[in-house]
């Protein structure tokens, strides 16, 4: 969730209380005994997705047993910060550089298998 929560920030989380979720809020929720702090981005069926800021896809639906609570406060060196409703700027140029060495690397492979394929004989293209 950089740079919304940052090493060593300590969240202050609320359980729900009935009260829906809305779309740029931060929730605490736990899966597979690992617990996630991601921002909804959407609905599917009336469960949450979330996603963290600088991650570039999706995590699946969550399911309500699964929510811990919502992220009402950061508190950062001594400092309480309410949580940013949107993703940062940072934020989303660190998902799209993220993206984009991801492609570029996928690329680079694809042309080096293809240099490999070509030099034994395989003519793959």
């Amino acid at each position: 969730m950089f740079p919304a929560v940052r090493p060593g920030d300590v969240l202050t989380i609320q359980p729900l209380g009935g009260s829906p979720v809305e779309p740029g809020e931060i929730i605490l929720w736990v899966r597979a005994g690992r617990l996630f702090a991601h921002r909804v981005i959407g609905f599917k069926n009336g469960r949450p997705i979330t996603q963290g800021d600088t991650l570039v896809a999706p995590d699946g639906p969550v399911a309500e047993a699964e929510i811990v609570g919502r992220v009402t406060h950061i508190e950062r060196l001594g400092r309480l910060v309410k949580p940013a409703r949107e993703v940062s700027v940072i934020a989303r140029l660190c998902r799209h550089e993220i993206f984009r060495r991801g492609f570029m690397r996928l690329w680079a492979l694809r042309l080096k298998l293809a240099c490999i394929g070509r030099a034994r004989g395989f003519g793959w293209s």
